[in-house]
Parts: structure tokens; sequence; C-alpha cells
């Protein structure tokens, strides 16, 4: 799965670089209206400990529900806080991998849909080589493009 092994440090600089690279790209900020700690809010070590848990929780949660962008929002909400906290770092560099690929397989499908062939299957040959069980990239590679190849006699 392409996981930064190298440590929370190297992992949380690669993915909140990558998330910065997003931004400038798309221009879109993280959810107005998440709850971030601030010291008027989180008083005490007891409140910032449940403010992390949840937040934890709820990137979590993002997570098993494919929701990448969210969770790596949370994630980085945890990261200005406490940049170790449990295991936020790698699942920050789960995350940012899935939305790549995510995004990458959305290219392809939507390329086929556009008679777009060589694209398609430059971006979906991209998610296979990273992730063979990617939602159904590898069938649509071999199902549309064989498809499209036979349409067009080539």
């Amino acid at each position: 799965m392409g996981i930064n092994m190298a440590g929370p440090g190297k992992a949380w600089r690669g993915a909140l670089s990558l998330r910065q690279t997003m931004r400038r790209r798309t221009g879109r900020e993280a959810d107005e209206g998440a709850a971030r700690p601030s010291s008027s809010v989180v008083r005490s070590a007891g409140e910032r400990e449940r403010w992390l848990a949840k937040t934890y929780e709820r990137a979590r949660g993002h997570l098993d529900q494919g929701q990448w962008q969210e969770a790596l929002d949370n994630l980085e909400q945890i990261a200005q806080v406490e940049p170790h906290y449990q295991d936020s770092a790698a699942l920050a560099a789960q995350a940012w991998e899935k939305a790549r690929l995510a995004k990458a397989y959305s290219r392809g499908v939507d390329s086929l849909g556009n008679g777009e062939l060589e694209a398609a299957v430059g971006y979906l040959s991209w998610v296979v080589n990273c992730s063979p069980d990617f939602q159904d990239a590898a069938d649509r590679l071999r199902r549309d493009t064989y498809y499209n190849d036979t349409l067009v006699g080539t």
C-alpha cells in the first residue's frame, strides 16, 4: 500500500506537504465547521485527550467509509496538536495514498466514458500497479479497454 514507514515525523511532513500542494491546486481548505482545539477551548490535559480521542475516532470512521479527504482533515487537526498521537501519521499516509488512487481511478473511468482510451489505460494501469485490488480497476482495465480496442479495430 505505500505507507511511509520512515517514522511519524517524516510521514506527517510528507502527508502535510502533499495536502498543502493539493490545497493550492484545488483551493479547498479544511472544513470550516470542524472543531479545532485552542487554548480557550482545551483548558486541561483531560479535555485535550478527549478532543484527540474524539477527532481520532472521527478520522477512523471516515477511513472506514472511504472518505479520504475528511479523514485527512481530521488527522491534520490532530497533527497540529499532537503529531505523534497513536498511529495517526500512518493513517494519514494511508488516507493520502487512497485519495491518490481514488482520484486516478475516477480519472480513468471518466476517460473511458469520454472515449479517451489511452488516458484511461494510463490511469487504470497506474491504479492496478499500486493496488491490484482497488475497487474494480483491474476488471475495468481488462473489460472496458478490450471492448474499446475491439470497437476501434486496434
